[in-house]
């Protein structure tokens, strides 16, 4: 599920400065990859064997 948030942080990005919406963009991510979503995601993409991943 994509956070709204996230899109909220490509939209607030275009009226700052270039190297504080790269910061804004950076934090953005960080808290992405953190979230609980995340971390689910990747313990199954990583579990998974080669035959599985050439199904997808």
């Amino acid at each position: 599920m994509r956070s709204p948030n996230i899109n909220l942080a490509i939209m607030n990005r275009k009226e700052m400065p270039l190297n504080v919406a790269i910061r804004y963009e950076q934090e953005a991510r960080n808290l992405l990859f953190r979230s609980e979503d995340a971390k689910e995601g990747l313990s199954v993409f990583f579990g998974k064997t080669a035959t599985e991943l050439e199904r997808h």
